[in-house]
Formats: structure tokens, sequence, C-alpha cells
């Protein structure tokens, strides 16, 4: 009862605590993250997120949710949704990291680009309720839009200690924390509040391919049937700075044994798929070859606040 009276309380604030990073733009991906120190394991916990873009969220390193990314949104629609995720399983006593890698809905420039509030009921047994503010740390990803739509991710400049309780805060920023007065103006005024029935995006089945056909510049892999999706390589022996392309995806190695080439957010229509790369690129770096199926289901872990 004490959850659901502070969930009420919340929704009555939402909206009014949008974060986005210094000099936004309409390709970068963005990590947003904040630590907030607990005394003691909460009882249970809540997190709410709102984005007029796409975002994939964690708590503890942990993915939170069983779709790819959320919210589920049409190509290039930026109205703000809102969902809550429950997050009990994941929290510590010590330490709970928040987190969030964030995609614009692109081609638009999100002004305002998520809102976040991390709720629930703490160790004594009483309340609490935190929000995104001037507080919160973010950087520029690894992965990005291009201008044609595609999506490029650099293997080299990955971090996993992005969400994790100990990692380099150098290269991060303060978040700005959008004014009254910017919020007026700010295309995230109104939010759309998505329940747990409502499908999301999930992985359903992996397959992989039936044949492939070499050429004079690539390889083409035949996967026999149509799926919507994602096509995910993993690469061996490639060079550290070498690149790969195919449909939609933009790759630079990282040089790294069985390192995986795949999208963060892009999905697409597939039936059959061309890989190409630079002079470096050979056909035999490519060791296996995904199809990730996905289809909308309801998600198991959102919550109907």
């Amino acid at each position: 009862m004490a959850l659901c009276w502070l969930t009420t309380l919340c929704a009555q604030e939402f909206g009014s605590h949008w974060i986005r990073i210094p000099q936004p733009d309409s390709l970068s991906h963005v990590w947003f993250r904040q630590t907030y120190v607990e005394d003691g394991l909460p009882l249970e916990a809540r997190v709410t997120v709102a984005s007029p873009g796409y975002y994939k969220l964690y708590v503890n390193e942990c993915n939170v949710g069983t779709a790819l990314f959320y919210p589920p949104r049409l190509q290039a629609d930026s109205q703000p949704v809102a969902m809550t995720f429950d997050v009990t399983p994941f929290l510590r006593a010590d330490t709970n990291v928040v987190a969030l890698c964030y995609a614009p809905s692109y081609p638009h420039v999100d002004s305002s680009q998520v809102s976040v509030q991390f709720f629930g009921v703490d160790a004594s047994g009483a309340p609490f309720s935190r929000f995104s503010d001037g507080g919160w740390l973010c950087r520029r990803a690894n992965s990005r839009w291009t201008v044609d739509g595609k999506e490029y991710v650099d293997g080299r400049l990955h971090d996993a200690s992005w969400k994790a309780a100990w990692f380099n805060p150098a290269l991060w920023l303060t978040a700005d924390e959008l004014t009254a007065d910017e919020l007026t103006a700010a295309d995230g005024a109104k939010v759309t509040y998505l329940s747990a029935t409502h499908p999301v995006l999930r992985h359903v089945h992996t397959d992989g391919y039936r044949y492939f056909d070499r050429d004079g510049c690539g390889v083409s892999y035949e996967f026999g049937v149509g799926f919507h999706g994602m096509v995910r390589l993993t690469l061996r022996e490639a060079r550290r700075g070498e690149r790969i392309s195919y449909d939609g995806l933009e790759y630079v190695c990282n040089g790294q044994l069985d390192e995986q080439a795949y999208p963060v957010f892009r999905m697409a229509d597939y039936r059959r798929v061309r890989v190409t790369g630079d002079r470096r690129f050979k056909r035999d770096q490519i060791t296996v070859v995904e199809a990730i199926q996905t289809a909308y289901e309801p998600d198991g872990d959102g919550l109907p606040w």
C-alpha cells in the first residue's frame, strides 16, 4: 500500500525532472548514470523512465525488462512515453547505480532527453523518492545514428564500466537539468504512460544462415525466411580499427577475441544480408552469423502504474 501511495505522489511531480546531455544533437547516443548511497537493502523499489527517444535501463549493471529497448514507438515518433519497472531483484545494500543508454528518435533533436524516478521503500520501511537532476552524469556513447539513418558502433570505445559502481569519471559531464521555462517550450511537456500489457519488442528466436555467397567485395548470407530483428556477427582475428558494414550498421572493430558486431537500437526486416569491409576484411573472420528474430509481446517486467 505504501508503494502504491508513493507511486501516485511521484506521478503528480513527473515530467518536471528532465535532463539532457549538454549541446544535444539528433545523432548521438548518450550514457546517463547516477549512484545512490543506501543505508541497508531497500525493501522494494521501482524506476519510472520517460523519454521522447529510445533507451535501455540498467540497475547495478543488470538489464531491466525483457525488451530489446524501450519504449515501443514508430520510427521518427518523438512523443514522450513513460514506463515503470520493478527493480527490487537488482537492489544492493550499499549503493545502487541507475543507468540508461539513450538514443534520440532520429531525426529529432530532443531538448528533453530523459526523466527518471527511483522510488520505493527503504530498509527501515520508510518511503523514498529520487528524481533525475543536475547530479546525474552523462557522456556520449560508443554508438550513434548516421545522417542517412543507419547506426554506427565503435567497438574500440566500448566501456563496460559505464554502468558499473566503479568507473572512471574523467570523461563524464554533469547533465543539464531543464528549467521550468525550458520545460514549457520543450517537446517533453506532455507524457504518455504505457502499462505492462502494452506490447514491446522482444527477442523470440535465434537462428543461423542457410548458405553464403562470396563476391568480389564481400559475402552474402541467406537465412531462408524473412524476419524482423537484427543480425549479429561474431568476429575472430579482426584488426583493431578495421571497418565492417552490413545493412544499416557500420562497425569499427576493437581487435579482441570473438568480438560481436550488432546494432544497439536499429531493427530491420531481413532475409538476406551482405557484409562488406575495408581492405583488411576477410570472410574467414566471421565465425558466427545469427538472425536475432523479434516480435511484439507484453513485457512481464513492466508495471501498470
